[in-house]
């Protein structure tokens, strides 16, 4: 851990070392990090201003706040450089992914786990050689094994190809005497996130139409992307001292019509329209019924949880960023 500075809260300062950074997530842990004054260098596979739409926002909201190593895809040598290069790095946040049509029947897990794992060994000698003592794994709540579920089975080939990153990562790290903890994911929510479920139902509400939702009842875990990022700052300040248990944030379990009813109830009443919900003809066996994380966070006060839906609800507005 680097000795001497001090974070905002009073914790050493850290020096971080992100990847995945431009994504929803990524960007709010770095936030999050930067905020606390810990040190936080993210890693990004392309020029920082070649990213467009949400990735560019992202990045945008991150200003100055977070140092970038451009153009350094995982297995690139301009990566492993570029860390020989770094004044230091106390904790490795392992955040990428590689997403794409995670749904699609034809999501090719060889080749998702190839490119996020290329050059695991090298990256991993070269950030305990930066003195690297702990290194935190994203996982997701679909994965096997993780989470409260009345199926084990994983929900999708993205999950299995999260399982095997996160396993191929930790058999590098294991030999090299660093702290190993899973950060498991739940579905985070809020402002700046992928253009999916929540702005399908958005863009439905505002035409005057009613959204219809497929798999109503399965229970979830959604988790406000303020409440995810505070937890993970936890979580990398938690190995920074060897903590290796496993951290998995949870907040609005219900029924996906639960959300859905809660969204049309914010976003409405803040929008000044109706936005009613529909149910279509549910797919009962394609997915586990329940899949929800374990350890409860909570909003500071209902003045925050207040300030996250404006937030939300603005940016998905009819004048709003999402529009």
């Amino acid at each position: 851990m680097t000795s001497g500075a001090m974070a905002s809260d009073g914790f050493p300062t850290l020096h971080v070392l992100l990847t995945g950074v431009s994504s929803f997530s990524g960007s709010a842990f770095a936030a999050e990090l930067a905020s606390r004054g810990h040190q936080v260098t993210g890693v990004l596979s392309q020029p920082r201003d070649s990213y467009q739409g949400v990735r560019a926002d992202r990045l945008a909201m991150l200003g100055d706040s977070v140092s970038f190593i451009e153009s350094a895809p995982m297995g690139s040598e301009a990566l492993t450089e570029a860390i020989a290069g770094l004044d230091a790095i106390d904790v490795v946040g392992l955040h990428h992914a590689t997403v794409g049509d995670f749904r699609s029947p034809t999501y090719d897990l060889g080749s998702a786990v190839a490119s996020a794992t290329a050059g695991a060994a090298d990256i991993a000698a070269a950030t305990v050689a930066k003195g690297a003592t702990a290194v935190v794994f994203t996982r997701s709540v679909f994965e096997s094994g993780f989470g409260v579920t009345d199926d084990v089975r994983p929900i999708g080939v993205y999950a299995i190809a999260k399982s095997a990153t996160a396993e191929l990562w930790r058999e590098r790290f294991r030999p090299l005497d660093v702290t190993m903890k899973d950060f498991v994911i739940a579905n985070p929510v809020g402002a700046l996130e992928e253009p999916r479920f929540i702005s399908y139902l958005a863009k439905t509400w505002q035409s005057g139409e009613t959204p219809m939702l497929r798999s109503p009842h399965y229970v979830r875990d959604n988790v406000p992307i303020q409440l995810l990022a505070q937890a993970y700052a936890d979580a990398i300040e938690d190995a920074s001292l060897g903590d290796i248990a496993t951290m998995a944030p949870s907040h609005w379990v219900g029924t996906n019509l639960e959300f859905a009813q809660r969204l049309s109830r914010e976003f409405g009443s803040r929008w000044q329209i109706e936005c009613a919900v529909g149910i279509a003809d549910e797919l009962d066996n394609a997915e586990p019924r329940v899949r929800i994380a374990t350890d409860r966070v909570e909003f500071e006060s209902a003045a925050n949880e207040v300030d996250f839906w404006n937030e939300y609800a603005a940016h998905y507005a009819p004048n709003g960023s999402s529009s």
